[in-house]
């Protein structure tokens, strides 16, 4: 998380970990390389309100800097799109920060296309999930 601006501690990631892994419409995924995590992905699928069907969303896509342009995040990509669409899902949502210029550049080399804008509004801090 830390490669993409978001610095977690290791408890943080493990409690993160704790509560999503278990969802069975979520999915997180690592790439290694010689033992060494230098990719993840994660994704969740869900019901569409505005049409018929499902959609997914890509959630995180992270590589390890030095091994990007080696395929680590396409292959992840093809993963986590296949496993999207054996749960039924038929559209995929990717979200990427504006100064994320070459995220852009690569998820339209992998027949993604701009459609819209984000929004984000902070609320202050959510209550305590229960378990």
């Amino acid at each position: 998380m830390g490669q993409l601006g978001y610095p977690t501690a290791d408890r943080e990631m493990a409690s993160r970990l704790h509560r999503i892994l278990p969802l069975k419409d979520h999915l997180v995924a690592v790439a290694q390389r010689c033992g060494m995590v230098v990719g993840v992905i994660a994704a969740s699928a869900g019901f569409r309100l505005e049409l018929d069907g499902r959609w997914g969303r890509i959630t995180v896509l992270s590589v390890a800097a030095g091994e990007r342009g080696r395929g680590v995040g396409a292959l992840l990509l093809a993963h986590a799109e296949a496993w999207l669409h054996a749960q039924g899902v038929s559209a995929c949502i990717v979200t990427s920060s504006t100064h994320r210029a070459a995220a852009h550049r690569f998820y339209e080399r992998q027949g993604y296309r701009v459609s819209g804008l984000r929004f984000v509004k902070e609320l202050g801090a959510a209550p305590a999930a229960r378990p």
